[in-house]
């Protein structure tokens, strides 16, 4: 399982980072592999990782989460590393914590970028699918308030995370009695 994860891992990587590059191209035949073939689609795709790869980056990135998806490959590492060398390289609790908060915001917050610009762009598939339909669905409910709760959001998942106990450096002083 850990081998596995740790190939998975790697092979998510080179198919995200080549779908930046290779994503518009791949699309349309993504859409029709049915029609077309499997082999015959395998040919026509550019993603460096070939149909699977081009496949698994459409979703993760078109269709769910964006460019934060690229969160996803090391997450995957250190899960695979941590069951075939019995090290961590990060806490994992505290590392999926932090994917999975990330996953949804950064999806949120260029969702509510791509939402707020009167063009359509190149760049819509940034936010990915479910960044995109969180934003409208969010801005519905909010208006601009969106943006005002990302940024508490991710003020409280600092404090949090971090354990952040001073703001800009003002600390609370306890007298002793």
């Amino acid at each position: 399982i850990g081998f596995f994860l740790l190939t998975v891992s790697l092979f998510l990587l080179v198919a995200l980072i080549s779908y930046l590059f290779t994503g518009k191209a791949d699309q349309s035949v993504v859409k029709s592999v049915q029609e077309i073939g499997l082999f015959q689609s395998g040919l026509e795709v550019d993603n460096w990782m070939k149909l699977y790869g081009a496949i698994a980056s459409h979703y993760f990135i078109f269709e769910w989460f964006g460019i934060a998806s690229l969160l996803i490959p090391p997450l995957l590492f250190m899960y695979g590393y941590k069951i075939v060398f019995r090290r961590t390289i990060l806490p994992l609790n505290s590392s999926t914590l932090f994917v999975v908060f990330f996953l949804i915001w950064l999806s949120l917050f260029l969702g509510d970028l791509v939402n707020s610009t009167s063009e359509s762009s190149d760049l819509g598939f940034l936010s990915g699918g479910i960044g995109y339909e969180l934003a409208i669905k969010i801005n519905s409910l909010v208006g601009w308030g969106t943006i005002l709760l990302l940024l508490f959001s991710l003020i409280v998942f600092v404090i949090y995370f971090f354990n952040v106990t001073s703001l800009l450096g003002f600390k609370h002083k306890v007298e002793d009695n």
